[in-house]
């Protein structure tokens, strides 16, 4: 009797989709790299990450004109992509412990069948703007009037398929959550804070879903 060899099982390692890019012009080709697996895949939470690799190029026209606060800006932008990748990675390895709640919402809704890709863009672009960009403020320094003005110029700048007085509205209150977020008297209030925007992020999530 000839013995059968046990069936070889190979797993891809997508270590690049993992990586966290430290440039805007990294964060830009991290974006495009995994869009193109989420496209093949046909997968809808692409509306959002389609959205971000062309809003990067835009961000990055921007700082050309942004003087000093430039790199302000930047250093925000990168962040911000880091922790998108960061949520996305960790929800298809099945680690929540590196997705927020609110990205989990946002990709569950996504994934949902018969989502409009417009409710999909609109979930994701609530977690990103109404939860990691207060977060990034705060760790980044919310208090520098110099800061709140490269803030502003960052929330000018287009996303496409997205309403800019939208994304300009939340962009405000996000500076107003980070700068609650820094102010905060203790680790209790800053908690307080924190529970705060997620919970104003979930009932987004919730109203998406039931629209």
């Amino acid at each position: 009797m000839i013995a059968t060899a046990p069936a070889r099982t190979f797993r891809i390692q997508p270590t690049r989709w993992f990586s966290s890019p430290d440039t805007l012009d990294a964060a830009g080709e991290a974006l495009r790299e995994r869009l193109r697996v989420l496209e093949c895949a046909h997968d809808r939470r692409a509306a959002f990450c389609r959205a971000y690799a062309a809003h990067i190029p835009l961000v990055r026209r921007a700082l050309g004109d942004a003087g000093a606060n430039a790199a302000w800006m930047e250093r925000i932008a990168v962040a911000l992509v880091r922790r998108y990748l960061a949520a996305l990675s960790g929800w298809d390895r099945g680690d929540m412990s590196t997705t927020p709640e609110a990205w989990r919402a946002a990709f569950a809704l996504a994934r949902h069948p018969g989502v409009r890709e417009d409710r999909a863009l609109a979930a994701s672009l609530a977690a990103h703007l109404s939860f990691d960009l207060p977060l990034v403020i705060a760790r980044c320094g919310a208090a520098a009037a110099v800061n709140r003005a490269a803030c502003d110029a960052l929330a000018g700048v287009a996303w496409p398929g997205a309403p800019s007085r939208v994304v300009r509205d939340a962009a405000g209150r996000a500076w107003d959550d980070a700068a609650a977020l820094t102010d905060a008297p203790g680790d209790a209030a800053r908690t307080r804070e924190f529970t705060r925007i997620e919970a104003g992020v979930l009932r987004m999530m919730r109203s998406l879903a039931a629209a």
